[in-house]
């Protein structure tokens, strides 16, 4: 298959190029989460314009410049239908709120990102500083692609566990964890949150069909899987950000 569903990341990026990569994938995390729920390749292609938008708003420090940004924002959609315009200030708003308090460390702002669509494949590119990245993006999964994202999210689930327990031994001792070692698995987990909030959307789509006892069985167990997971994901980040 050509859109995998996986929450790894097998890129790898030099020292100079971390900071980039780190604010890159956590806006194809964001975009991912708050497109999911969006039926279209052609609106979820406009809603990742309005995250550029969220997110570089999110990003001014000055709160009545954020606010000015908004308003005019705000206006600008005045002449949409009552319909399109509450999906994109929903969608602006969320995006603003994920950037200030999911990703509040990071300070990149993004120049650019577009969606684009080859055969099976969707890819986000994102361009921050004359530095353009390329994500793949899971969009539109047939819900025969369950039993994977089952799989998907029983990984998740138990890798996390195992990690909070591993962390929660290791945050006490003292030189055990750099600065960079705690933003690193911040930024990790904070993607992983979103992830599963994607993963939440395309099970909401799914019950709306036509399923077998067998599958609704198993988008159950998906959804109690992904209580837990989630749990145990921000029980890690909280232990970094109390």
């Amino acid at each position: 298959m050509n859109q995998r569903i996986d929450r790894h990341q097998t890129q790898k990026y030099s020292q100079s190029d971390l900071k980039l990569y780190r604010a890159s994938e956590c806006f194809a995390s964001m975009v991912f989460a708050l497109t999911a729920p969006i039926d279209g390749f052609v609106l979820r292609r406009l809603a990742v314009g309005i995250c550029v938008l969220g997110w570089n708003v999110g990003c001014e420090s000055d709160d009545v410049r954020r606010k000015e940004r908004l308003d005019r924002a705000h206006q600008s959609v005045k002449v949409l239908s009552p319909e399109s315009r509450k999906r994109f200030l929903e969608v602006l708003e969320s995006a603003v709120t994920t950037r200030m308090t999911t990703f509040s460390w990071i300070h990149a702002k993004i120049d650019g990102a577009e969606l684009q669509k080859s055969g099976e494949e969707t890819k986000l590119l994102v361009k921050i500083s004359q530095h353009t990245d390329a994500h793949v993006m899971l969009s539109d999964p047939p819900v025969c692609r369950l039993p994977e994202l089952l799989t998907s999210i029983e990984d998740i689930q138990v890798s996390t566990a195992a990690q909070h327990m591993l962390l929660s031994r290791m945050i006490n001792v003292p030189g055990a964890l750099s600065d960079m070692d705690q933003t690193r698995i911040c930024s990790v987990y904070s993607v992983q949150l979103l992830r599963i909030d994607g993963y939440r959307a395309f099970l909401r789509r799914w019950t709306k069909t036509d399923l077998s006892p067998d599958q609704r069985d198993t988008i159950r167990n998906c959804i109690l899987l992904l209580d837990l997971a989630e749990n145990s994901t921000r029980k890690l980040i909280r232990l970094l950000l109390p």
